[in-house]
């Protein structure tokens, strides 16, 4: 450990010392070497050498703080293992077959690349309403934690993972923490959105941390989960000239259920909400190319990133499951590979995958379903436009939250006059802003509008047309909430 003269001295001879000048100015700016400096403090914890004293401060999380279940960055969490040529965490050695080098920071950000795409943008399609606690479970790089901060900057968001390759430079209402997400949670504030995207294979009990997550949100806050299901599909029978890639597929499939952390999940996932207790819980699916045959061009874009996505994913999804759990060896998976990513090149090849979206909603104390707001935050989003999306809704036996899927030209009020008056006394005030909202927006959509329909406040009421009206955009789209 350098002393602190030792570190002033060093600082000193990289050109870090100056005079005091005499006015407020700065004459002769500082000018460092970083690289001296780098050198000199590598391997070096200065920021946590007086642990007992940062414990105690309620700034860096101590007693006087919230007890989280954040983890300070030791050298046992910074150090990494080297194997094959890929470089893995360390903390919680063995629980994650995937690498955490530049490599594989790079694919995954290129992954929330992908997912941007096909959200036309949008970082989420649950129905929240200014979130102000936020958790991003498995945040990898951070990228999408970083995003959602910025766009929300008065949210505080906290981001959790194994690995400490986050960035340093981050948006100030933005955390990240070093821990085990499969450990017990400890957060003595609850949050509004939880996020878990792309964590297949990484769980060895989805109901468990699906139940830490609705211990640790809001009542009436939502959790979101995404991933890919990790088959690829033809239609026209092209699959079939792709055998190293099914070999690999099933290689990984194998690995995964003996490693005891599936990687095929998340068709589960709805079910596995509904049975945690969540309520009006969505399921999104789209289908997505895996290389660039797709003849139109937005899905052509699409297959061109989920190609190199697949490219990278050769070594980051295999090596370790191969050669860890199969016992093979390196030479024989990097033979394999080097099939599949032949076969991802071949043209004649029209592989797809499924995308999965689930959201569901924590139910309140008082079993009272919050009313997403109907400008802005529709309940779906309809028509992505690609190789082809499904989504359904599944409120149990809740039949008030169904939404339906109507056409405004043939929509026909079956209703009675009665009932049409009760509704109209509570809801006229909000009915008419929301009418108005709506006005405009169908003034300014072209062609039939598609639009939803929130049943749940009455079929047929004031304020049900406006909230179907208003989520309707001329195009056949619905328009999610960010």
């Amino acid at each position: 450990m350098a002393t602190s003269q030792e570190a002033i001295d060093a600082f000193n001879a990289a050109g870090g010392s100056r005079q005091d000048t005499q006015d407020d100015t700065i004459s002769n700016p500082i000018e460092v070497d970083v690289m001296a400096l780098r050198e000199l403090f590598k391997n070096q914890s200065l920021l946590v050498k007086d642990n007992d004293a940062l414990e105690n401060d309620s700034a860096f999380g101590g007693p006087a703080a919230s007890n989280t279940s954040k983890t300070s960055l030791t050298s046992g969490i910074t150090r990494y293992r080297e194997e094959n040529g890929r470089r893995y965490h360390a903390y919680r050695d063995g629980k994650y077959l995937m690498p955490n080098d530049d490599d594989e920071q790079d694919r995954m950000d290129l992954l929330h690349h992908v997912f941007n795409l096909v959200l036309d943008g949008k970082l989420y399609l649950a129905p929240i309403e200014n979130p102000q606690r936020v958790l991003d479970v498995g945040t990898g790089t951070g990228i999408w934690a970083i995003d959602f901060a910025d766009q929300y900057p008065s949210s505080h968001v906290v981001g959790c993972d194994l690995s400490p390759i986050q960035p340093g430079w981050i948006p100030p209402n933005l955390e990240f923490e070093i821990d085990d997400v499969e450990d017990t949670w400890r957060y003595s504030q609850k949050f509004d959105f939880i996020h878990i995207r792309s964590l297949g294979g990484s769980i060895a009990s989805w109901p468990h941390l699906l139940d830490q997550a609705r211990d640790n949100l809001n009542e009436g806050g939502f959790i979101e989960l995404a991933d890919f299901e990790y088959h690829g599909y033809s239609d026209d029978g092209t699959g079939e000239l792709a055998p190293s890639f099914q070999k690999w597929q099933a290689g990984l499939d194998e690995a995964s259920r003996s490693f005891g952390r599936d990687l095929n999940v998340v068709m589960k996932f709805k079910d596995w909400l509904e049975e945690a207790g969540f309520e009006a819980v969505v399921e999104k699916q789209w289908r997505l190319p895996m290389a660039p045959w797709a003849r139109d061009r937005r899905n052509k874009e699409i297959g061109l990133y989920m190609q190199q996505n697949m490219l990278d994913a050769t070594v980051a999804y295999g090596m370790a499951h191969f050669t860890r759990i199969l016992g093979w060896s390196p030479e024989e998976y990097q033979v394999l590979a080097a099939g599949v990513r032949n076969e991802f090149k071949d043209p004649r090849v029209h592989n797809w995958c499924n995308m999965y979206m689930v959201y569901g909603r924590k139910p309140t104390s008082s079993g009272e379903e919050t009313i997403a707001p109907a400008v802005g935050a529709p309940v779906l989003s309809i028509g992505a436009g690609f190789v082809s999306d499904k989504e359904t809704k599944h409120p149990g036996k809740d039949k008030d939250s169904e939404v339906k899927v109507e056409n405004t030209n043939t929509r026909e009020e079956k209703v009675s006059s009665k009932k049409i008056e009760e509704q109209r006394r509570s809801e006229s005030d909000i009915a008419a802003a929301v009418q108005e909202a709506a006005d405009s927006l169908v003034m300014q959509g072209k062609g039939k509008s598609r639009v939803l329909e929130v049943v749940g406040e009455g079929e047929g009421s004031a304020l049900g047309r406006a909230s179907a009206t208003a989520t309707g955009n001329g195009t056949g789209k619905g328009k999610s909430g960010k």
